[in-house]
């Protein structure tokens, strides 16, 4: 190995320096590292036992030592040399170092060769950052993992043998894992042998190696456009990995040659990695917390949120307000969902791009997209083909947003296929995916928060919600709240808005909490787990029973299980807004308020029962036919023996569906033109 010159790790201007090059055979470099754990890290070392894992510092200081025999100096620069040049067999030379301290109290066995160890940097940088000059210089990072190939084998130490029958030779591979074939240097004379020498696979050492790829986290992007590399992993860091897993890994930046394009390709050779469970979002301080726990006992503390949260957006206070709870997220328990999805419907600039685009400012891990732009597997996961011609597995934004965000715009223009790859990912919480001999499950605990706008380009009051905006009423029932916004016409409203969009151009818009509050906040509240009590558990029973009651028949609920789950979550997260530990019957209040809310913005009534849940999934004229039947077969308990024309066209009138005119036309055609009803001799009707 050669000795290098020192380079600072701040600048980054370029590849180390050769200076004096002197070459270290490979007790040497044990020595040195025997010589720097002694100094330093003896007490862990001491510790140690064989199925530890040892975490290597590998720091910028300027430490001095000598090595194991005392007969050199060095500084800490040596270690970094030591990294650079060796870093296949960089963790081998740690092992024997190890194993030579240990042998002074006499309990080294051949367990100790095969010794986790891990480095350990001071100083991070990011992918983005790291540029062209830094080819062969140790660097520290943060990135996910989003692909990875199948495992392959290296030859990590080489026998050789002459095929003239002269002395083998063992032969390392070089950094880049290559292997270069010797020629024999036995002689018998003055003159060497000279024949090409055989590889013999049986006598040689292999080991794993496995090709990644590897992005910047999604939280640390600039401009929501993470960078992505390439990357190998060997020996005992092969296997535990998966795809979409965080890590803080140590490389080394190495580049392929190729002498007839001279377009090199570049990957990174990681050494170590450790897994973060840690993200880079912004916590508050101190005194930020304590500011944000008082401000939260404040009677408008919610409305303040409210207000802060979009000012330029006129209005929409109850879609701002779960929105908030939304962001603030439920608690995961067992196999049931933590995280909140959300549904805008509605007319055209209604401002739901500009909430959705709002929120994804808000929250770091998050990723806002199209759904006319992005394909089933951009959202999910896709089988992709490598340069190599290998295939690899790649997930999509849920995946990737795994404990984050994903904002879907325009999810109506997504095509049925693209939709239905969201099923799973939306209740049970992963993404599947089966393609090219590969099946994986990747982790999807994802939030969405998704707007689409109605096909016709205005809400057609005659049509469901489903109808309207072209979505399966499987992934409308997988969203916690739905809320629609229409463009009507009130003179009053309309010149408010037209006011406020106008002050906005010639003064500033009032914060009561800036964005970066916001973001503060958001993020120390999603670390919240607060608890179910027994009267919360109890209010939201009777809450539950209470509105399955008011449900006139199955097919008109205004409750079912899923959405019970759901005010649990919006419960949970109305207590985690209030640095809450417990869920109260208070939160449990708030949150069937939000549902109720948004029930009403389709035009229902929950609190006195005229709700019709089908609504959301069938037109008009279904939920007609249902008003129909189900009149007809009250008024025939009541009256035994048939129905009185006036009864039931005065009963149909009575209801939501029908007014007098349209019930009398609807008893005539059930009459006389589709014949599902008869009239009997006392002249009531009776159902065929």
């Amino acid at each position: 190995m050669v000795q290098q010159k020192r380079r600072t790790h701040i600048d980054f201007i370029g590849p180390i320096k050769k200076d004096h090059p002197v070459i270290f055979t490979e007790s040497a470099l044990v020595g040195i590292i025997e010589g720097y754990l002694r100094k330093y890290h003896l007490v862990e070392v001491d510790a140690l036992i064989p199925q530890s894992i040892f975490q290597f510092p590998l720091m910028w200081d300027e430490k001095t030592f000598w090595n194991a025999d005392y007969t050199n100096e060095y500084t800490e620069e040596i270690i970094h040399d030591i990294y650079l040049n060796e870093s296949v067999k960089f963790f081998d030379i740690i092992r024997l170092a190890i194993m030579n301290i240990k042998k002074d109290k006499g309990n080294v066995t051949s367990e100790w060769k095969y010794l986790r160890i891990r480095l350990v940097e001071d100083t991070m940088v990011s992918l983005s950052e790291i540029k062209p000059t830094m080819i062969n210089t140790p660097a520290c990072f943060e990135a996910t993992v989003i692909g990875v190939e199948p495992k392959m084998m290296y030859i990590k130490t080489a026998w050789f043998e002459c095929p003239k029958g002269h002395p083998g030779n063992e032969i390392p591979c070089d950094k880049y894992r290559k292997l270069q074939t010797p020629v024999c240097q036995y002689s018998e004379g003055a003159a060497a042998c000279g024949e090409k020498m055989r590889l013999i696979p049986e006598k040689s050492s292999q080991d794993y190696v496995q090709g990644i790829v590897i992005q910047e986290p999604i939280e640390s992007t600039k401009f929501g456009n993470p960078v992505e590399h390439d990357a190998k992993i060997a020996d005992d860091l092969v296997g535990p990995l998966r795809v979409s897993q965080k890590l803080k890994m140590s490389g080394i930046l190495r580049t392929v040659i190729d002498r007839k394009t001279n377009e090199n390709e570049i990957y990174y050779d990681i050494i170590s990695y450790t897994d973060t469970l840690h993200s880079k979002e912004a916590m508050p301080t101190d005194d930020e917390l304590k500011q944000m726990k008082k401000d939260s006992k404040e009677p408008d503390f919610m409305l303040k949120l409210i207000k802060s949260f979009v000012p330029e957006v006129y209005g929409l206070d109850s879609v701002k307000e779960a929105l908030i709870l939304g962001l603030s997220g439920g608690v995961r328990a067992k196999t049931k969902r933590g995280s909140i999805n959300i549904l805008l419907l509605g007319d055209p600039s209604t401002a739901k791009s500009t909430l959705l685009k709002e929120c994804a400012e808000i929250i770091t891990k998050s990723l806002y997209t199209s759904g006319k732009s992005a394909s089933a597997a951009g959202l999910t996961a896709a089988a992709v083909k490598r340069p190599n011609g290998m295939w690899m597995i790649m997930p999509g934004v849920v995946v990737l947003c795994n404990d984050g965000f994903v904002f879907i715009d325009e999810l109506d223009k997504a095509t049925p296929d693209d939709r239905s790859s969201l099923h799973e990912a939306m209740e049970q919480q992963t993404v599947s995916i089966a393609k090219a001999g590969m099946h994986m499950t990747f982790p999807a605990r994802t939030s969405i928060f998704a707007a689409g706008n109605p096909q016709s380009g205005k809400w057609e009051m005659a049509l469901s919600a489903a109808e309207n905006v072209n979505l399966p009423p499987t992934l409308l029932s997988r969203f916690d709240i739905k809320f629609r916004i229409l463009d009507v016409k009130d003179y009053n409203r309309d010149s408010q808005m037209a006011q406020h969009i106008l002050n906005q151009f010639t003064e500033v818009v009032e914060k009561l909490y800036s964005r970066e509050f916001l973001r503060k906040y958001f993020s120390y509240i999603n670390t919240l787990k607060p608890l179910m009590t027994t009267e919360a558990s109890q209010e939201l029973l009777k809450t539950y029973r209470d509105l399955r009651t008011k449900s006139k028949d199955q097919e008109a609920v205004i409750i079912d299980t899923r959405q019970l789950e759901g005010l649990i979550r919006l419960s949970t997260a109305h207590a985690k807004c209030y640095f809450r530990e417990k869920i109260t019957v208070e939160d449990v209040v708030h949150a069937v308020r939000v549902y109720f809310e948004s029930l009403k913005s389709f035009g229902f009534d929950p609190e006195s029962g005229a709700v019709d849940q089908t609504t959301f999934f069938s037109s008009a004229k279904t939920n007609k036919e249902t008003t129909f039947w189900n009149v007809f077969q009250g008024v025939d308990e009541e009256e035994k023996g048939g129905v009185l024309p006036e009864s039931l066209i005065k009963k149909l009138a009575e209801s939501t569906q029908f007014d007098e005119e349209s019930a009398r036309r609807a008893v005539e055609h059930k009459h006389s033109r589709e014949n599902k009803i008869y009239m009997n001799k006392e002249g009531r009707y009776m159902r065929v």
